[in-house]
């Protein structure tokens, strides 16, 4: 599976994903291995916490904005980047340690 994955045109761009790999499907479980993997994603997923979410929620909004930022890597056809995947939320996080 994973020599034909990487045969994809695009399996540069998925693979730049945090947490997302030539067997692991997108959504919940990326989204799981994204904690670890992003610094960005584990800001958005303590934010959607801390304002009330269960970890479910949160996990969920976190997979979605993932989802959101492969298409827009897939349609630039530009590999992951942390820093402007998360840039809002890496100023917040900035903020809130000042």
């Amino acid at each position: 599976m994973e020599e034909s994955f990487g045969r994809h045109p695009d399996a540069e761009v998925y693979l730049s994903q945090p947490g997302l790999g030539p067997v692991l499907g997108a959504l919940d479980l990326q989204a799981f291995a994204a904690l670890s993997a992003s610094p960005g994603a584990r800001g958005y997923y303590d934010a959607r916490r801390s304002r009330g979410a269960t970890h479910h929620q949160a996990l969920r909004a976190l997979a979605n904005r993932l989802v959101g930022i492969l298409h827009g890597c897939l349609r630039r056809h530009t590999t992951y980047n942390e820093d402007t995947a998360w840039h809002t939320t890496n100023q917040t996080l900035e903020l809130q340690a000042a």
